[in-house]
């Protein structure tokens, strides 16, 4: 699974505003997605997220998530936007 990949997939994910801080240009980023969702308590989010088996982490209004291909599918990524999808704030 690709940052690529799990970028567009969390664009995607329009039940809620999400600002993606991660840099779309492969070569200025990491395996790591920065999320800020917007008009939402990311510390909610996150309990929510974690709550139903999903592995990231949040710092302030920022959500983490980090679709390490070595260790995350395809289908992982899509889990979680999913998962996401479905919250019910």
């Amino acid at each position: 699974m690709s940052t690529c990949n799990f970028h567009f997939l969390s664009e995607a994910a329009s039940k809620f505003k999400i600002d993606i801080l991660t840099p779309k240009d492969p070569k200025q980023r990491g395996a790591q997605l920065s999320l800020r969702i917007i008009g939402a308590d990311a510390r909610q989010i996150f309990n929510e997220l974690e709550r139903l088996g999903v592995c990231l982490d949040y710092r302030g209004d920022i959500i983490r998530v980090a679709p390490v291909p070595l260790y995350n599918s395809f289908m992982d990524a899509y889990r979680f936007v999913s998962v996401l999808k479905s919250l019910k704030l």
